[in-house]
């Protein structure tokens, strides 16, 4: 997707400077916000693939660039920034954990396990991959990113190996 002389005007208006032709079928990098800050990013964009990827910018302006570029295709949505892991669900919903150390990774609030492999009553944060997170709490969190959309997905079989 080529942005209109008129969404430029509108971007530049704003202070947001196009950092490259967007593409209309994937939208992994949208534009960043050059305002000298080192670190800019204040919300992420989740793309049909399940990449993430960080885009400069309160959320107020970068729901304003969506509106104003138009983009809302199916299977894409925007997820607001990180929130502290202390306002993390602990109902068993699966989410995205971050980590310093770490980096970006899976995580469930579940029931521990007994040297057995039983659940036991006390209910603790563990990655996906299995590993008791107890002592090393991760710092943010987010919701998954929904799934691809059927119809994304319909003729592509022999691309995904599906």
């Amino acid at each position: 997707m080529r942005l209109t002389e008129q969404q430029r005007a509108e971007l530049a208006r704003r202070g947001w400077r196009p950092k490259q032709v967007l593409d209309s079928t994937m939208y992994e990098k949208l534009i960043r916000c050059d305002d000298g800050d080192e670190h800019p990013c204040a919300i992420t964009v989740v793309t049909k693939t399940g990449e993430i990827e960080g885009i400069g910018g309160p959320i107020e302006g970068i729901l304003e660039l969506v509106a104003i570029l138009g983009i809302s295709p199916p299977g894409y949505r925007l997820v607001p920034d990180w929130r502290p892991f202390e306002s993390a669900p602990q109902d068993g919903t699966e989410i995205l954990a971050y980590r310093p150390d770490a980096g970006v990774f899976t995580a469930v609030y579940r029931p521990g396990l007994d040297e057995g492999g039983q659940d036991t009553d006390e209910w603790r944060w563990f990655s996906t991959d299995g590993e008791d997170l107890t002592s090393d709490l991760p710092t943010h969190w987010m919701p998954l990113p929904d799934g691809p959309v059927a119809s994304a997905l319909q003729g592509k079989e022999g691309e995904t190996g599906c």
